[in-house]
């Protein structure tokens, strides 16, 4: 099967949007509610052989959905072009994915959080090998500590 040519017709299939109200039919919206733009990372890396998706843990520190298991991504700043540039510079700051590395396949319809947020998945083949959360500094040294003690036997 190809998985390209497979993600590029699923995010080309018409539908509509999704709501955390969805599950409560009964839910009456404010008229004229203010929506903030957000974008997330629907990332797929080894798409050649053992596709996987990129999932983080929000901090629980957080204001917004703190602890959850998310998409890299968040709100749309002023300097984001649009919601493609804003979920593909949150994947770098969350999880240091290099924007030239990724190649967007399309776009999922958006949806509507009870936080006031419209997310719109951005579906993207992560193009080149990606090894996730690179420690350094302290935190790298200790760990280095304890391999050259167990390898010591």
């Amino acid at each position: 099967m190809d998985l390209r040519r497979a993600f590029k017709d699923a995010v080309a299939k018409p539908g509509p949007g999704s709501s955390d109200f969805d599950l409560n039919p009964d839910t009456v919206l404010p008229a004229g509610r203010k929506l903030r733009s957000a974008g997330v990372l629907v990332g797929v890396t080894g798409w050649d052989s053992d596709p996987q998706m990129v999932l983080t843990k929000r901090s629980s520190a957080l204001k917004h959905h703190p602890g959850q298991i998310a998409f890299p991504g968040g709100k749309q700043d002023e300097a984001d072009r649009d919601v493609t540039a804003c979920a593909l510079r949150e994947a770098r700051e969350e999880i240091g994915l290099p924007s030239e590395t990724v190649s967007v396949v399309g776009h999922l319809p958006s949806h509507e959080t009870v936080t006031g947020f419209v997310v719109t998945p951005v579906v993207a083949i992560m193009e080149a090998p990606f090894v996730l959360y690179c420690i350094w500094g302290a935190t790298a040294r200790m760990l280095r500590g304890l391999a050259e003690r167990m390898a010591e036997g």
